[in-house]
This record gives structure tokens, C-alpha cells and sequence, in this order.
């Protein structure tokens, strides 16, 4: 069983562009750098995917992750989730996967223990697993076997969406609830109420963060 993750990253100028009323583009972009260091240290520490890559058109990012030893699908332009997912499908069907667990780059509570309870829950044959956000709508984890059956439909409400796609195309459905995989971070409200894990974070990666440059 070959098994990819996918972390798909905006460009540094429009992540989180909700923040920008509480954070200054330095701290905001120190953030995304953070919270992209913390998901990539944990699913290389998961030891449960044969790779990993990341999708983005920015070069800082694309710079970190060689830095880090991940595969890089460089995008020509910035491009909305499903379109970048797509316009990825050729590269990583090049490896043969029989499947891809696609992650956002902002779980502070993500870890490698979590990663791996829910490979272990995963089916072997046509499956969807997939994890909520905390309201129950959008898409924190998409893991797909095979890869390019099932439409991306990321946006809004999309947890529901997937699940129907799924349904309809006869995949294995598996919704799988997790605390550390519920909370992304979006708004100032997330911001605020996740402030302690959040700073520490900026901590634990402050050496990554200014050793890589940012224009």
C-alpha cells in the first residue's frame, strides 16, 4: 500500500487573511510558517507515508519544504484548493499511490500519534476517511483510495458535500472525530481562543522561521 499526504499551501501574502486585523504581516506570516513546520514535522514523524508533498506557487514556501526534504508541486499561480488538488493529480499519480490523505497546513493540535491511529482505521479498497472541522462543515482531512475518482469539493460546507460525492461514487465512508484534527485557524476568534498553543508553536519554530527568507 503506497500512501501519499498532500499539504496544499496558499501563497504567504493571502494566508490567513482574516488575521490581518489582529496580527501584523510579519507575525501573520511567522504563523503560517509555524503552523506549516508543525504539520510537516508530524507526518514525517508518523513514519506511515511513503511521501509527502506540498502544493503551492509561493517560493518561500516551496523553499522550506526542500528544506525539509518533501516533495514540491510548484503551481505557476496561485489557484483556489480544487483546482491546485487537480492540476496535482498527474504528478502524484506518477508514484502509483493507492491513496492520499490531504491536510491542511494550520492544525496546531495535529500529531503524529493521531495521524497514525487514523491510518490504522483506514480501508484498504475504495475508502474515503474524512475529518470535520469543530462546526461540522468544512474538510480538515481527506484521505482517498484511489486518488482520482472522487471530485475535490472544497469550499463551503464541504464535509457534506464529500460525503455525498462518495456515497455516490460507492467509496467506503468513514467520518472520523478527532480533537486535534477539529481545530484550524481561520478568524480572530480562533486566534484568540487558541493563543497558548499558538505561541507555543512560534516558539518551538522560531529557529525554522528565521533561517528561512522571507521577501
Amino acid at each position: 500500500m503506497i500512501r501519499w499526504a498532500v499539504v496544499p499551501m496558499k501563497p504567504l501574502e493571502e494566508a490567513k487573511s482574516r488575521l490581518a486585523t489582529i496580527l501584523t504581516p510579519v507575525e501573520k506570516r511567522n504563523l503560517v510558517l509555524s503552523l506549516f513546520t508543525h504539520t510537516i514535522v508530524q507526518l514525517q514523524e508518523c513514519d506511515k507515508f511513503e511521501g509527502i508533498a506540498v502544493i503551492t506557487a509561493d517560493p518561500v514556501i516551496a523553499a522550506l519544504a526542500e528544506k525539509m526534504n518533501i516533495h514540491v508541486i510548484s503551481e505557476a499561480k496561485p489557484n483556489d484548493l480544487n483546482t491546485s488538488l487537480n492540476e496535482a493529480l498527474p504528478f502524484l499519480k506518477e508514484f502509483k499511490l493507492n491513496g492520499m490523505m490531504i491536510l491542511p497546513g494550520d492544525l496546531p493540535y495535529l500529531n503524529a500519534r493521531v495521524l497514525s491511529d487514523m491510518v490504522s482505521e483506514i480501508e484498504p479498497h475504495h475508502t474515503m476517511m474524512i475529518s470535520p472541522d469543530h462546526l461540522l462543515k468544512g474538510t480538515n482531512s481527506l484521505y482517498i483510495n484511489p486518488i482520482d475518482n472522487l471530485p475535490f469539493s472544497y469550499g463551503e460546507n464541504s464535509f457534506t458535500r464529500h460525503i455525498q460525492f462518495a456515497r455516490q461514487m460507492h467509496y467506503n465512508v468513514k467520518i472520523y472525530l478527532s480533537d486535534n484534527i477539529k481545530v484550524d485557524i481561520d478568524s480572530p476568534e480562533d486566534f484568540n481562543l487558541h493563543k497558548d498553543i499558538l505561541q507555543h508553536h512560534l516558539l518551538d519554530h522560531q529557529d525554522t522561521i528565521s533561517s528561512t527568507e522571507i521577501k
